[in-house]
């Protein structure tokens, strides 16, 4: 919702727009909602990290931020030049068989039956769930910092 007198560029707006959207990842975990797609729920993940990325440029327009101050946070944490790297199309999401709960109980997001949604490093692929909330996360840690 566009509230009167607010800016669509505002961090604070992209901020909540990043809410909104964990809202949705938590929905997908468990199974994807009525009336979407797997196709649609991909393009959804996908554009979530769009906006997980450009929250770069709402911090930088805002003047909170220097572009620097910025590109060097993404660049130190490895969820945030994961999810950069998702925003320019240099990565994409696999689908993998979902592995069986290991010794301690581990959920697995499950958006289709059987299929976890992965995204492959260099260290070995990342749950793509896993990865949109610790981008949330590290995002929220630097806000703490300003």
């Amino acid at each position: 919702m566009i509230r009167a007198g607010s800016e669509l560029g505002a961090w604070q707006e992209y901020w909540a727009r990043i809410r909104r959207w964990q809202v949705r990842w938590v929905r997908m975990c468990d199974g994807l909602p009525n009336g979407l797609t797997r196709d649609d729920a991909i393009d959804d993940v996908l554009a979530s990290f769009l906006t997980l990325y450009h929250f770069r440029d709402a911090l930088i327009r805002s003047g909170n931020s220097q572009a620097t101050e910025v590109d060097a946070y993404i660049e130190s944490v490895d969820a945030l030049a994961l999810c950069r790297d998702l925003a320019v199309g240099a990565k994409r999401i696999t689908a993998a068989p979902v592995p069986p709960l290991g010794p301690s109980g581990q959920h697995y997001c499950e958006p289709v039956p059987g299929e976890q949604w992965l995204v492959e490093t260099d260290d070995g692929p990342w749950d793509i769930f896993d990865l949109a909330v610790e981008c949330r996360e590290a995002w929220w840690s630097y806000l703490l910092r300003q």
